[in-house]
C-alpha cells in the first residue's frame, strides 16, 4: 500500500542519514590526527610547548564548509549560522576549564559526572534540518573524541595543544547551535580523560588560564580571518582545510 511505501521510506532515510551524521563525526575526530602539527616547544612565546591551535582550526573550517553543504542540500537560507555568519552564541565559560586534578577535586569530579544526565549520540532520530544535524555531528564528534582520549597517553606538550583545541571549539560551538551545553559538558569529558591520562609530572606547574588566552587569541584571529572567504566559497585565510567534500 501507498502507506508501506511511505513507511518503507521514511526509516531508510532516516538510517541514511543517521549514517551520514556519523561518518561525518568521525571524519570531524580524525582531524586531532591527521592534522595536528608541532609547534615550535622552543618559542619564548609558547605556554606548554604549544603557539596556536591545530586540529580545531580545521575542524572549524570543515563545519563551516559542512553548513554550506546542508544549505545546499535541503535548499534552505544557512544566513547568520556559524563563524562565516557572524552568529553570536553563547561563549562558553573558560573559568570552568578542567584543569590538572587534586585529589579531592577529581573526586568531586566524578561524584558530578556520575549524576550527569546521559547524552544520547547515536540511535536518536534527527530533524532533517541544518541546526540539528550540526548538533548530531558534532555530538558523534565529540563522543569519538572522548574515546580517543581514553585509548591514549598524553606527554605535557600533547595536553596543553589537546586544551587549547578544545577551549577553541567550546568558544565556537555555540555559533552552531542556540543550546551548546551539551557540546561544553562533552568537551569538558575529553579534557578530563585527557587529563586522567597524563603523568602528575607533567601536570606540574600547567597553567589552564594561560592556554585558555591561547584558545580565545586564536578564535579572534580566525573569527577576522573567515571574513576573507568570499562568493566563490575559496578559503582566502592561512587555513585552509584538506578534508574532502561530502555530499549530502
Amino acid at each position: 500500500s501507498p502507506e508501506d511505501v511511505v513507511m518503507c521510506l521514511s526509516g531508510s532515510a532516516a538510517r541514511l542519514l543517521q549514517h551520514c551524521i556519523e561518518a561525518q563525526g568521525h571524519e570531524l575526530a580524525l582531524l586531532t590526527k591527521t592534522h595536528a602539527a608541532n609547534s615550535d616547544s622552543s618559542s619564548t612565546n609558547s605556554v606548554g610547548g604549544v603557539t596556536q591551535a591545530t586540529w580545531g582550526k580545521t575542524m572549524i573550517l570543515r563545519l563551516e564548509a559542512l553548513i554550506k553543504e546542508l544549505g545546499a542540500a535541503l535548499g534552505v537560507s544557512v544566513a547568520g549560522l556559524g563563524l562565516l555568519g557572524g552568529r553570536r552564541g553563547e561563549r562558553a565559560d573558560l573559568s570552568r576549564t578542567p584543569g590538572p586534578l587534586g585529589g579531592g577535586k577529581r573526586v568531586y569530579v566524578d561524584i558530578e559526572r556520575i549524576f550527569t544526565v546521559k547524552v544520547q549520540v547515536f540511535g536518536q532520530p534527527v530533524e532533517l534540518a541544518v541546526e540539528p544535524v550540526l548538533m548530531a555531528v558534532l555530538k558523534a564528534a565529540c563522543k569519538a573524541l572522548i574515546e580517543w582520549t581514553r585509548l591514549s597517553t598524553f606527554s605535557r606538550r600533547g595536553y596543553c595543544q589537546l586544551q587549547v583545541d578544545v577551549q577553541l571549539l567550546r568558544q565556537a560551538v555555540g555559533t552552531y547551535v542556540k543550546d551548546a551545553s551539551v557540546l561544553e559538558t562533552m568537551l569538558e569529558e575529553v579534557l578530563i580523560s585527557a587529563g586522567e591520562r597524563t603523568t602528575v609530572e607533567a601536570l606540574q606547574g600547567l597553567d589552564p588560564p594561560a592556554l585558555s588566552v591561547v584558545a580565545s587569541t586564536e578564535y579572534t584571529r580566525l573569527s577576522s580571518s573567515l571574513g576573507g572567504v568570499g562568493t566563490t566559497g575559496r578559503w582566502e585565510g592561512g587555513f585552509a582545510s584538506t578534508s574532502p567534500s561530502v555530499r549530502w
